[in-house]
């Protein structure tokens, strides 16, 4: 068995007389070990797997020295912590009063201390209450009476024998929670598992008693916070039934006990766990979740067993000291209880190679006495430790599972006033990345003035504006604390206990460095019911009988005659079926997420379809009476964990022989088969070459192959999967991977591409066409061709310098636009492979029929007229043509259809098509949207592509005022504008 290290929980100091430590297992003996000492400095007997183990006798921590553990149990000994706790010097930095202080309790609870440091509880007058020595940063002070509604104390703390912090004073104390019957709040428990020694239970009524009944007895806790882990021995056993409430223990606090609930334990296994973070060669811990506490849980890969440890909580660190990692490895986890082991863990986390290039920074100033630090800059996956150069140690730590992560830090950063001279703060990022971040701490600051937005009604957080960073906020909700965190920046949105209702009043304290200022007081609002109508259902009339619509990403045809009915999908508005000159329909009312960025037909029949949006990928249901108005959320799309299918779904690919779904996100290829039943059932794999990065285009290979490309930025790759007896294998086929390409073109092309876009002839999917961006100048660098599947790649045309397809003044030949970073597609005739079509910023489309050796401007000249708008970003062949020459090109000017292999367009599908995207800022010279006063129902705007228009009636179309391009002010991110409100 090998023994995974303890983990040491929390901070150090000079006063820590005992150390906390989890991951162990039942039966071992933790030693706590000082870097440079063989001899352990202290430790013990593990009896749970979250414990204190004291410091022997005489020893006590230097600053700065290295605190790790190990365990042994019998003969297997693990090794020792990767990361270290360093030891704090003394400090004398105020504490902060944890949660409510609750009237008719005797107790306080005092958080944010010095670790190991004494905590003594006063009256205002000074009349002592109570005193407590923490064992690390938070302590439980019995007082010695019971505190009064309403009134405030006051904390003071001594870091052993050091200066006495300033005095830090309570938030007045409140009432008991008691329901319509003065009942307390009824308690809930994580579920019960046969064997389970460690209970979570959670809505407690700080200062009351909770009570577990079973068979052999009564097991009672005292209740310090919402939330509580019981121990209990002997162990849960399957199918027993437990009780369990809570009350104020004889107090006369008029209240009554909670509701007694019921349990029934899970005979079990207990169910898979999941990866919280990433790992790569040389991390020193991965977090896992979704464990049972008291569970034995294994790391494996493969079938070899990594290491083995103890759950504590629903989620663990885990050490990963003594193991070697290999990019490409593929990790799981298995909890059992009773030696009965439950389901691997769904998604295995993948090591993957490390960031280099992260800078971290401090965004936000480093205020005296704020709690928390936020570091920016990092990368996903890594550990950031926070150390204070005046304390000479550690002071907080935490996970990054973003760009931004906010470490807590305890104490609370130092006061220059208190410490003699201004502290300076380091962040020191490693596992996944490495890199580091200095800054000095400022002079205490006036708690500024701040703002809380109005809630409205079932609202589950509160937002308030303009706070002090590092302030510690409390919301109370009809004068009870509901939430409270330390803030990081000077905007927060603050969890609140139960959504928010209509006129409950909710207050707001900021408190900082014993200061206390007050929001002004807010009352939850109804809210806003908005109804929406179209102004008109036209798009925007151009001149010559020519219409013009929004930004379209996708298009696939209805059928059943090509080019009659299309489904649409647009940037901002969401999904549409649009008909010639005919009446369009929005799909995608109810969806979360409207951004649609691909679409494609599915297995089950012609109305069976799949849309990747930028957050996950919606499934038509064929068997609904109306699949295209029944939707569903394809399961795990985003899934749970770090290593899943990412949320921007880019391309779709499907493999109709194998009823295979293919997707290309942000975070990787990922492929599962098609269920029976929409939304539900999907099962997504991936493989280690491909399951991270931005993949951005797919298609069909030969004998069902794929054929994958992932951007650059700029240096893009090309990947191929084939299916051989052990599933899909995939390979890297980006040119020069398996030596120097014969084309030296190439070399060029593979140090510049970044965007890029795939094509495959559906008649011979050996031919498959390839389009790349110049990086260095977001222009059109290369069209490639492949004739083996994607495994080898060529440049068929004569262009020794690779500017073929650039502006004339880059010395191009054919002008295929700028913005080639989103303006990029291309497009395989499904019978002649060597014909292939390109969509530009060019207005027109660009093709040859000699396998791309030359491409023919005179068969596809620049559009000139209102037939075509320019910005292509879609791109397809109409599936219910068989003369296969309908083409469907989406653009920023809509949707367009030729009948004749892109030589001239309809572009009546955007008459009665509004999705016109207005500028999403406007300013008083040119507002996004204004209305007439004049004239009722008239209404001015400046369109996101299509200059300035005006609306002259309803069921009328818009039309162009003045042509300017992107109208009077461009916006980075623009508005879909087809509706008006009322309220």
């Amino acid at each position: 068995m090998a023994l995974m290290s303890p983990v040491i929980i929390g901070e150090l100091s000079v006063c820590s007389t005992n150390v906390r430590v989890t991951g162990q297992v039942l039966g071992a003996r933790v030693d706590l070990l000082v870097d440079g000492n063989p001899n352990p400095v202290g430790g013990g007997q593990v009896d749970w797997p979250d414990q204190w183990f004291p410091l022997n006798p005489g020893v006590a921590l230097q600053p700065g020295q290295l605190v790790r553990a190990r365990q042994q149990r019998r003969n297997d000994v693990s090794a020792v912590s990767s990361i270290p706790a360093t030891v704090q010097d003394r400090s004398s930095e105020r504490p902060q009063f944890a949660g409510p202080l609750v009237a008719c309790t005797d107790i306080a609870v005092v958080d944010r201390l010095a670790p190991g440091a004494t905590v003594s509880i006063t009256e205002p007058n000074g009349a002592f209450l109570g005193k407590e020595t923490a064992a690390g940063t938070r302590a439980v002070v019995h007082l010695n009476r019971t505190v009064y509604l309403g009134e405030v104390l006051v904390a003071i703390a001594d870091a052993c024998g050091g200066v006495a912090s300033p005095p830090v004073e309570s938030l007045p104390a409140e009432s008991v929670q008691r329901g319509p019957n003065n009942e307390l709040p009824t308690p809930a428990v994580a579920p019960l598992f046969a064997c389970m020694r460690v209970l979570h239970f959670s809505n407690l009524q700080v200062g009351a008693t909770l009570s577990l009944e079973r068979s052999d007895g009564t097991y009672t806790w005292e209740i310090t916070d919402k939330e509580l882990f019981g121990r209990i021995d002997p162990p849960m056993h399957g199918n027993e039934v437990v009780s369990f409430w809570q009350e104020m223990s004889g107090r006369e606090c008029e209240s009554q006990p909670s509701e007694r609930v019921e349990a029934t334990v899970d005979p079990g296994p207990p169910p898979a766990p999941w990866f919280g973070s990433q790992p790569c060669p040389g991390s020193f811990r991965i977090t896992a979740h979704g464990l049972v506490p008291s569970a034995t849980v294994k790391l494996t890969s493969g079938a070899t067993e990594l290491l083995v440890f103890e759950a504590g909580a629903e989620t663990e660190d885990i050490d990963l000291a003594g193991l070697t990692l290999t990019a490409g490895q593929r990790l799981s986890l298995v909890q059992g209880l009773c030696d009965v082991y439950g389901p691997a863990s769904a998604v295995p986390a993948i090591v993957t190679q490390p960031a280099t290039d992260i800078e971290p920074t401090f965004p936000e100033p480093l205020i005296a006495c704020a709690g928390v630090v936020r570091v920016s800059g990092v990368a996903d996956g890594s550990f950031v430790q926070v150390y204070s150069r005046q304390l000479q140690g550690r002071i907080g730590h935490a996970w990054a599972t973003g760009p931004i992560v906010d470490v807590p830090v305890f104490p609370p950063l130092l006061h220059p006033l208190h410490s003699g001279e201004q502290d300076r703060i380091r962040a020191e990022i490693g596992g996944c990345a490495a890199g580091s971040a200095e800054g000095e701490v400022d002079n205490e600051v006036d708690l500024r003035r701040f703002r809380v937005e109005t809630p409205i009604d079932a609202d589950r957080s509160v937002t308030v504006v303009d706070i002090t960073p590092g302030a510690l906020v409390t919301v109370k909700v009809n004068g009870r604390i509901s939430g409270e965190v330390w803030v990081a920046a000077q905007v927060a949105r603050i969890a609140v206990k139960d959504p928010l209702r209509v006129e409950q009043r909710v207050d707001v304290t900021a408190r900082l460095c014993g200061q206390q200022r007050n929001a002004d007081t807010v009352y939850v609002q109804n809210g806003l019911e908005l109804r929406w109508t179209r102004p008109t259902d036209g798009g925007l009339e151009v001149g010559g009988g020519y219409f013009m619509g929004g930004r379209v990403q996708a298009v696939a045809s209805l059928g059943p005659t090509p080019g009659s009915r299309l489904l649409v999908g647009t940037e901002e508005s969401g999904l549409w079926t649009v008909q010639s000159g005919g009446p369009s329909f929005p799909l995608s009312l109810e969806w979360s997420e409207a951004h649609v960025r691909s679409l494609t037909h599915g297995t089950r029949g012609d109305h069976h379809f799949f849309c990747g949006t930028a957050n996950g990928m919606m499934e038509s249901d064929p068997t609904a009476t109306l699949p295209l108005l029944t939707w569903r959320r394809v399961n795990d799309l985003p899934g749970t964990g770090l290593v899943h299918p990412g949320a921007a779904i880019n391309d779709i690919l499907i493999l109709r022989g194998r009823n295979l779904i293919v997707v290309a996100t942000n975070s990787g290829v990922w492929w599962s088969t098609i269920p029976g039943t929409a939304g539900t059932g999907y099962t997504w794999a991936t493989d280690p070459l491909v399951t991270t990065g931005n993949m951005l285009a797919l298609c069909e290979g030969p004998n069902d192959g794929i054929v994958c490309y992932r951007a650059g930025s700029p240096g893009g790759a090309f990947f191929v999967g084939s299916w051989t007896a052990g599933g899909l294998q995939w390979t890297t086929t980006t040119p020069g991977t398996s030596g120097p390409p014969a084309d030296t073109r190439l070399t060029t092309v593979v140090t510049r591409m970044a965007n890029g876009a795939l094509s495959s002839c559906a008649g011979d999917r050996s031919r498959v066409y390839a389009a790349v961006e110049d990086g260095t100048d977001n222009t059109w660098l290369a069209v490639m061709r492949s004739d083996d599947g994607g495994r080898t790649w060529s440049i068929p045309y004569t262009d020794a310098g690779l500017v073929y397809f650039k502006p004339p003044g880059l010395g191009g030949t054919i002008d295929m636009g700028y913005q080639a970073e989103r303006n990029m597609k291309v497009a395989a005739h499904p019978t002649n492979r060597d014909l292939v079509l390109l969509a530009a910023r060019r207005s027109g489309l660009l093709g040859s029929t000699d396998a791309a050796q030359t491409w023919d401007a005179t068969r596809w000249p620049g559009v000139v007229d209102n037939t075509f708008h320019a910005d292509c970003l879609s791109i397809a062949f109409d599936r219910f043509d068989s003369a296969n020459q309908t083409v469907l090109v989406g653009s920023d000017g809509g949707i367009f259809v030729s009948r004749d292999t892109g030589s001239t367009w309809d572009t009546t599908f955007n008459q009665r098509f509004p999705t016109l995207m207005f500028d999403g800022r406007g300013s008083p010279a040119a507002p996004a949207l204004s209305a007439s006063s004049a004239y009722p129902g008239v209404l001015v705007g400046a369109t996101q592509d299509n200059g300035t228009m005006y609306l002259s009636g309803d069921g009328e179309p818009w039309r162009e005022l003045f042509d300017g391009g992107d109208g009077f002010h461009a916006s980075s991110r623009p508005t879909l504008c087809c509706a008006a409100a009322t309220r």
